[in-house]
């Protein structure tokens, strides 16, 4: 068994989230950042392998079975089955994240300073909602959502209020930071996330916006590929569902090997 990751320690996007998670029963007060690292701590104890700061670029059947895995590094590796547990990631809509300008919530966004600025919001979900009111809690004189589609919880939109919201088309100039025209010191693009797929998987089943179709056992359309968690979003998407999904994968396999 090898874990491969991109990032220099495992936890996936928990270590970019500074926000307690209130996901996960039991562990109350602890950010994102906190469980990731505890998740790195676990797998290092329990002894697994890994190979951190690693990026996989492409992943091959091989014509005798299994798999041919090809990195970044110019590595390759060889295996009877592989995971697919790449998540997703912070869609851009096109725009360069800056000084001004963030994408995605956690780690990046509470790095900008919005201390007396305004500040314009991207997106309709839970995401852009938060961050309204986490710009607002650390000083924003000024800021508005702007969302082509209400996604939202009814809660967040009640902490929020609707008159702070402004639904329907929009066009953003970014070099001057105006969005409809109306300038704006800070830009927060939170239009939600994509699953991160490898190469050479293009042919793989998918479900909607391109993740990866696979059942509760993480069982694809390819023999001995599997895909859990976020990547695949058949299950809600938080840590217990892409721990418990990453549970059934290993079972399953197991299963396969008589064990």
């Amino acid at each position: 068994m090898l874990l491969v990751d991109r990032n220099a320690q495992a936890g996936g996007l928990q270590q970019f989230s500074p926000y307690e998670n209130l996901w996960i029963p039991s562990i109350r007060g602890l950010r994102g950042q906190d469980i990731a690292g505890r998740l790195h701590e676990h797998l290092q104890a329990a002894g697994v392998p890994m190979r951190l700061g690693l990026a996989v670029e492409h992943v091959e059947p091989r014509a005798q079975g299994g798999f041919r895995i090809a990195c970044a590094d110019a590595s390759v590796l060889e295996c009877g089955f592989a995971v697919i547990a790449t998540g997703a990631r912070f869609k851009t809509g096109g725009f360069t994240p800056g000084e001004r300008l963030s994408i995605g919530p956690g780690r990046d966004f509470e790095a900008v300073d919005v201390q007396g600025k305004s500040v314009a919001v991207l997106g309709g979900g839970d995401n852009a909602f938060d961050a309204y009111r986490f710009a607002m809690a650390r000083g924003a004189v000024r800021c508005r959502i702007f969302a082509r589609t209400l996604r939202a919880q009814h809660k967040l939109q009640a902490l929020v209020g609707l008159e702070n919201v402004q639904t329907g088309p929009f066009t953003v100039d970014a070099p001057s930071f105006k969005v409809n025209g109306e300038a704006f010191d800070v830009i927060s693009v939170q239009f939600g996330f994509e699953p991160v797929v490898p190469g050479g998987l293009q042919d793989l089943e998918r479900s909607h916006e391109g993740y990866l179709k696979a059942d509760l056992w993480g069982v694809t359309g390819v023999q001995g590929l599997y895909a859990a968690g976020e990547v695949t979003h058949t299950l809600h998407p938080c840590v217990t569902t892409s721990l418990a999904h990453g549970v059934q994968v290993a079972k399953h396999i197991q299963g396969c090997l008589g064990l």
